[in-house]
């Protein structure tokens, strides 16, 4: 699941005409197989996810856990995935102006995934004390942009509410706040906000809407 150089051997194992089948590449020795090092990528049935690091470990750990997560959506049938063949397209970024490149206006400071034009997925390891309380592993970080993907596939042709969208994505990847801390929030707001005032994401200033949104 990644991008070869091979060097060896050509044959062929085809007895009939028009002798156009049964090529076979035929390396000679494991120095013959080499990793693309400028543009690697590891593929799964679901998800093609992109990475610059030299040591792929981190990478098929990811690949594995956000293929999983798929599986799990695919099993209880969200429509997105009754043929299976819906793949998203990851980028595991290791520095910030790697992340920032296709970053949307608008992209809150603290985040560590976005999705940008052309739906795909953008992701980091969060790093300021605002990134780790928002998404404390890249783990999460990549979870939470994948999970944001799919309900937007889920979504797609109607209009997504962006609590619905953000709270998704928060319950899939695990970043649930605290007891604690939602009990904090509906004391200072002084309850529960309801649906009305999700719905004014833009505008929401007096208390924590991504929690809620959970």
């Amino acid at each position: 699941n990644g991008t070869l150089s091979i060097t060896g051997l050509i044959g062929q194992f085809d007895y009939t005409a028009p002798f156009s089948q049964g090529y076979q590449l035929l390396p000679i020795r494991m120095s013959d197989l080499n990793a693309d090092e400028e543009a690697k990528s590891i593929i799964k049935e679901n998800l093609r996810l992109y990475y610059s690091e030299k040591d792929v470990t981190e990478a098929l750990y990811l690949a594995e856990i956000l293929q999983e997560k798929l599986d799990y959506f695919k099993r209880y049938a969200m429509g997105g995935f009754y043929d299976n063949e819906k793949i998203f397209t990851l980028h595991y970024c290791t520095d910030q102006s790697e992340f920032d490149s296709q970053k949307p206006a608008g992209t809150e400071h603290f985040e560590t995934s976005y999705i940008a034009s052309g739906d795909d997925i953008y992701f980091m390891e969060p790093t300021t004390p605002e990134q780790k309380g928002f998404t404390g592993s890249l783990e999460q970080a990549a979870m939470f942009g994948l999970a944001r993907g799919v309900i937007r596939n889920e979504y797609s042709g109607v209009p997504l509410e962006e609590w619905l969208e953000y709270g998704f994505a928060s319950v899939h990847a695990g970043t649930a706040p605290t007891s604690d801390y939602m009990k904090q929030q509906v004391q200072r707001l002084g309850g529960m906000p309801d649906i009305n005032a999700l719905n004014n994401w833009e505008n929401i200033t007096q208390f924590d809407k991504y929690a809620f949104a959970h």
